[in-house]
């Protein structure tokens, strides 16, 4: 199939950002906005447990702002997909930080920690998804984020690959699969179009090893398993007619990953109801 395609050139691969993330950190980036040091340990442990029972498809990386003063000296749009905010603070409130993530236009999803519920219409406007009144346990805290729709952040994760248009995001959800061709790598989309990238195959994997979605067909080619239709012996047919070859002595070691895969994505569906 002919694809348009882009060509990128990567001078230093080491600095390859993966996932929500835009200082090099893996997966989603999630901010949590605090001035009390227990508080913050206490939301991030619960929240490392909770993407550990129902979200071990996403890699997590969180950071700690003791006010929402530090938060928005260094705030940038589109750097957090999901920000957990004290509601009374010190200074700025956690309203008026939440208003200012709204004025950028930016769409993370924002969880209010607080003491009270009182000013839940005003925290509606600012499109505030939940609520977590102090004190609350593992079991409150996990209803109030299935609540929100966690599904959200799976599809908006993404790759950014520096010195490319602006540090282009390529969305893990627009990837059929990857391959390698000489020195380059080929990020094939779902738009029938390709990216071409100066890289390793090596340092593609490594971008993409946080997400389990990716299946490696032999050593240069790795496909999304959301897009599988189905295997046989000899290829992996995705659901845009495309066919990835593979050699016949691997279909069982591919089965058995792409068989775990689809078990894992059921088993959390019924979890997430």
């Amino acid at each position: 199939m002919l694809r348009n395609h882009e060509e990128y050139s990567i001078l230093y691969t080491g600095n390859i950002i993966k996932g929500q993330s835009n200082d090099g950190g893996d997966g989603v980036k999630v901010a949590i906005i605090d001035d009390r040091n227990e508080d913050r340990m206490q939301v991030e442990e619960y929240l490392t447990k909770f993407f550990a029972q129902f979200h071990y498809l996403i890699s997590l990386k969180v950071v700690h702002f003791e006010s929402g003063e530090e938060f928005l000296s260094e705030f940038k749009k589109g750097e957090y997909a999901l920000i957990f905010i004290d509601q009374y603070m010190k200074e700025i409130s956690g309203m008026e930080v939440a208003r200012q993530i709204r004025m950028e236009q930016d769409e993370a999803v924002l969880v209010f920690v607080t003491t009270s519920t009182e000013s839940a219409v005003e925290g509606y406007k600012m499109r505030v998804a939940g609520y977590l009144v102090k004190p609350f346990t593992y079991e409150q805290f996990t209803e109030s984020l299935i609540s929100i729709h966690m599904k959200q952040l799976e599809e908006n994760q993404f790759i950014c690959i520096p010195f490319a248009k602006d540090n282009e995001k390529i969305l893990l959800k627009d990837i059929l699969y990857c391959d390698v061709q000489k020195h380059y790598c080929y990020i094939h989309l779902k738009t029938d179009e390709y990216k071409k990238i100066r890289m390793s195959f090596y340092q593609l994997k490594e971008i993409l090893e946080p997400y389990p979605q990716f299946l490696t067909c032999y050593s240069g080619c790795v496909v999304n398993m959301y897009e599988i239709k189905t295997i046989t012996p000899l290829a992996v047919e995705l659901k845009n007619g495309e066919s990835i070859p593979f050699r016949k002595k691997e279909y069982s070691k591919i089965m058995k990953i792409y068989s775990d895969f689809i078990f894992s994505m059921r088993q959390l569906q019924k979890i997430m109801g």
